[in-house]
C-alpha cells in the first residue's frame, strides 16, 4: 500500500511537471487517497530525494526534483519515461492547457520555413530505426534530446511532407496532446548538422546522415560524465541508427 501511494504520487508529479507544482491536497484529490497518506509519501520521496516540496503561501507545492533517481529506486521504469517524455522534455504542444514547450523561446520572434534537409532526415531516420529492436526504436529521439540540440529555432510542420505531419498529428493524439504546429526542437538542428556535412562534404544525404549520427556518437561519448543505463541506451539507439542505413 505504501509503495503504490508512492509509485501513484511519483507518476503524477511526473505529469504535472509542467504545471510549476500540484500541492499535496492537490495530490491526495487527484489520486483518490487520503489527505495523510499522500502527505507521507510526499516526505518520504522528498527525503529519497525524488520529489522537492515548496512551500507556497498556505500550499505545499510538489515538484519532479530528479528523474534519474525515480527511475533508479524503481518509482517509474522505462516504459513509464518513454511514453510519456513529452512531459518534461520540450516538445511543442500543450498538454490540459499547460504548455510542455520552452515557452520563452518559443515567443521569440524567429520565422523559419521548412528545409529540404528536414524532408530527408525524417526519412532516413524512420528508415534507421528499421534496424533497431522496437523499444528502442521508440527512444530514438533521446539521443538529441540528451544535447543541447533543442536551443535552437523550431522548424514548422508547413512545407512538410502530408505523410510525417499525418503520422506527427496521430502521435501527439495518441499521447494526449495538443500540437503547436511546430516539429520538436532537436530536429531543426539536427537537419542543419546533416545539411552541413553534405555541403561541406559532397556527400549525399544518406552519407552525411550517417556521418552527422557518427559525430554525435562522438560528441556524446566526449561529454559524458561517469556511466549509467541510460547513457548506453543512448549510445546503442545512435550507434544502431547509424549501422541500420
Amino acid at each position: 500500500m505504501i509503495r503504490e501511494v508512492e509509485m501513484e504520487v511519483v507518476a503524477e508529479a511526473f505529469k504535472s511537471y509542467h504545471e510549476a507544482g500540484v500541492s499535496i491536497r492537490g495530490l491526495a484529490k487527484r489520486l483518490g487517497r487520503p489527505f495523510s497518506a499522500v502527505r507521507d509519501a510526499v516526505y518520504r520521496l522528498e527525503a529519497l530525494g525524488v520529489l522537492q516540496v515548496i512551500r507556497f503561501e498556505r500550499e505545499y507545492l510538489v515538484r519532479l526534483r530528479d528523474v534519474g533517481k525515480a527511475l533508479e529506486l524503481g518509482y517509474i521504469d522505462f516504459d513509464f519515461l518513454i511514453y510519456r517524455f513529452g512531459y518534461i522534455t520540450p516538445v511543442p504542444a500543450r498538454w490540459q492547457g499547460h504548455y510542455i514547450s520552452d515557452e520563452a523561446y518559443m515567443t521569440l520572434p524567429f520565422s523559419a520555413k521548412a528545409h529540404e534537409a528536414l524532408n530527408q532526415v525524417l526519412k532516413l531516420e524512420l528508415e534507421a530505426r528499421k534496424g533497431l529492436e522496437k523499444w528502442l526504436a521508440d527512444i530514438g529521439e533521446w539521443p538529441r534530446f540528451s544535447l543541447v540540440f533543442y536551443r535552437v529555432a523550431a522548424a514548422p510542420l508547413e512545407g512538410l511532407e502530408e505523410w510525417y505531419r499525418d503520422l506527427y498529428h496521430r502521435w501527439f493524439e495518441q499521447a494526449g496532446l495538443e500540437p503547436l504546429g511546430k516539429l520538436p526542437l532537436a530536429y531543426g538542428f539536427f537537419a542543419f548538422i546533416v545539411w552541413a556535412v553534405r555541403e561541406l562534404t559532397g556527400a549525399d544525404w544518406r552519407e552525411a546522415f550517417k556521418k552527422a549520427l557518427e559525430l554525435v556518437e562522438k560528441y556524446i561519448r566526449e561529454t559524458q560524465v561517469g556511466r549509467n543505463r541510460l547513457e548506453e541506451l543512448v549510445e546503442e539507439i545512435v550507434r544502431g541508427m547509424r549501422q541500420s542505413l
